[in-house]
């Protein structure tokens, strides 16, 4: 059973008071003549009695029959909404998507096609003209509904009609939309009494002096844990005002309540997004006299010609339209990170693709002593001045192979300077064993030259394929020391890996950032990879084409090639990205 969770929150300029009136409206549909559901009745009886435990006054009603019975209640809420100072709906069951806008669904009607929906079904609008309250009232909707809709299945495909669950809403300022999952992913219904998300909502919300946003962090490691990683729940938020505290014990003393100026906004135009990829021996067709670029010419076993240079292209560029889409609200990267590109022509024909349409960024590369020619690059968009760029040598006496420079910027935004480092660490050829000095090597390389060259009150996003894994020596002994943490081992990231060893995943491609990210005014907010989708051939949300799916339904990424064997996929790995957003004081 998928799950779809949208929450909106609207914040005055004010710390929450316990003494405000609270009213909610809960709704739980589980008995459908088509696909009954679990546990959606159960879900909503225990938000009703969580949200009575936080003082609200709660109306409560499960399995409505008819668009009619949607309505009575919704009116019921309605007519008592202005009374209250707090207004909270959840609902729990059938929901569904037709053009662009979302319905719930009666437990007692038929929906053998689109208009059944629009005349039956309970357009989520009406419940919204509830919600627009005084600035100095807060309101929250939840929807948890089954995305893996079994109505539509049976209907005749329109443009209207997606196959892709609820719509996605843009937050607008001072609201957050929450995920009890993340894309392309499914939400355990649970093996009890309730789902492992709605368990989990209930036990956070109930935790007292833990803001908001912390409480829906707190969900996602609680829910990341008991799912060993399989579902992770996403928010987006562009919250605005100081801290909202659902449970307030008078005479807690938490830093954050005291900082009664703060004002949080995230996913807003001023948030950032970074990335890496490795393109996987992204050549052009030309021959590199100073390079061994033969493998990848049109002479070659590979037959490297202009189609499959295009067709390559054409399909980095579908993932980098996926990662606008799905991962940044629609928007471009602010700072992408590359390995295995040839040279500087073969990111500007990326470029060329619709997909950056418009873009605006500047490319940092330059031609390393890597024998066969493939080098890092770093993108940034003209938010960033970019104040200093170096390319560091790895000069090692003890091997005969050169290996690739790190690409390091150091950029200004507005008052923040970010330094950014863009690496390709050396192989495991020969095995971990004996390649491991290489990275180590490499690691203590940049290790000095961040000490030497950057402040701690900077920011520090060291990203890469390091070709070593989180736990490994050259990171975990080395590198990720005092002023770093790696983002892959922490609780906010979505995703099982960015490359698949013999059917094993882990994260090779990592971001590691320095530890203002934590404490200070710009920080992490989510991080990750593309998820597969086993439950859903489908693929609702669209990330699973990337992957290549075995006969025993092993999945890994899909690569351009297998030795000679052209697949016209992607790359051998998947990119990871890093949200950050701001706290305004």
């Amino acid at each position: 059973m998928k799950f779809y969770l949208i929450i909106f929150l609207c914040f005055p300029l004010m710390i929450f008071s316990q003494d405000q009136k609270r009213l909610a409206l809960v709704i739980g549909n589980s008995n459908y003549d088509e696909s009954p559901l679990n546990n959606p009745v159960k879900d909503a009886l225990l938000i009703a009695k969580t949200l009575k435990e936080l003082n609200f006054y709660v109306i409560l009603d499960t399995n409505l029959a008819s668009k009619s019975d949607f309505e009575k209640k919704v009116i019921e809420f309605g007519d008592k909404r202005a009374d209250y100072d707090v207004g909270f709906i959840y609902y729990a069951g059938h929901g569904i998507q037709v053009g662009s806008e979302n319905y719930l669904l009666p437990t007692k009607s038929t929906f053998k096609k689109e208009t059944d929906v629009r005349m039956k079904a309970l357009n989520v609008n009406d419940i919204m003209m509830y919600l627009t309250g005084d600035l100095d009232q807060i309101n929250i909707l939840i929807l948890d509904a089954c995305r893996d809709n079994p109505f539509e299945r049976n209907w005749k495909k329109t443009r209207s009609s997606s196959g892709s669950g609820l719509a996605r809403i843009t937050p607008p300022a001072g609201s957050m939309i929450a995920f009890s999952t993340d894309a392309g992913m499914t939400a355990h219904d649970g093996e009890g009494e309730n789902s492992i998300y709605c368990k989990s909502l209930s036990e956070n919300l109930l935790k007292p002096n833990v803001e908001i946003n912390q409480v829906f962090k707190n969900v996602r490691a609680d829910v990341l844990k008991k799912t060993q990683f399989y579902q992770s729940p996403v928010e987006n938020s562009k919250l605005t005002g100081d801290e909202f505290y659902l449970k307030f014990t008078p005479g807690h003393n938490s830093s954050s309540w005291l900082k009664k100026e703060r004002k949080i906004i995230f996913n807003s135009d001023e948030d950032l997004f970074s990335m890496f990829y490795n393109v996987e021996n992204l050549f052009d067709t030309i021959d590199d006299p100073n390079t061994s670029d033969e493998d990848f010419l049109p002479t070659s076993g590979k037959l490297w010609n202009t189609y499959r240079y295009s067709y390559k292209l054409k399909q980095l560029a579908k993932v980098f339209g996926t990662i606008k889409k799905n991962k940044n609200n629609n928007k471009l990267p602010n700072i992408i990170g590359l390995c295995e590109v040839e040279n500087k022509d073969v990111i500007v024909d990326l470029l060329k693709d619709t997909v950056f349409n418009n873009h605006n960024y500047s490319i940092l590369h330059q031609n390393s002593s890597d024998p066969r020619g493939i080098d890092c690059a770093l993108l940034f968009d003209n938010k960033f001045e970019l104040l200093k760029n170096d390319f560091i040598k790895i000069n090692n006496p003890n091997v005969d192979r050169p290996t690739r420079d790190i690409v390091y910027a150091k950029l200004k935004y507005n008052n923040y300077i970010l330094n950014v480092f863009v690496n390709h660490w050396p192989s495991r050829w020969g095995g971990q064993e004996v390649s491991n000095p290489k990275r180590v090597f490499v690691a203590n390389v940049l290790k000095d030259y961040i000490k030497k060259n950057i402040p701690e009150s900077e920011y520090t996003i060291i990203m890469g394929d390091f070709n070593d894994y989180p736990a490994n020596e050259s990171l975990d002994k080395v590198l990720v020391k005092d002023n770093l943490f790696n983002l892959m081992q922490t609780d906010i990231i979505s995703g099982i890996g960015s490359y698949s060893y013999r059917g094993t995943w882990n994260w090779l491609d990592q971001i590691i950032l320095s530890n203002n990210f934590i404490n200070d005014d710009l920080r992490v907010q989510s991080g990750g990879s593309f998820i597969y989708n086993f439950t859903s051939e489908d693929d609702n949300i669209g990330e699973n084409y990337i992957y290549f799916k075995k006969s025993n339904d092993e999945v890994k990424p899909s690569r351009t090639f297998g030795g000679d064997n052209w697949y016209g996929g992607f790359s051998d790995h998947l990119p990871v990205y890093s949200r950050f957003g701001f706290i305004c004081r």
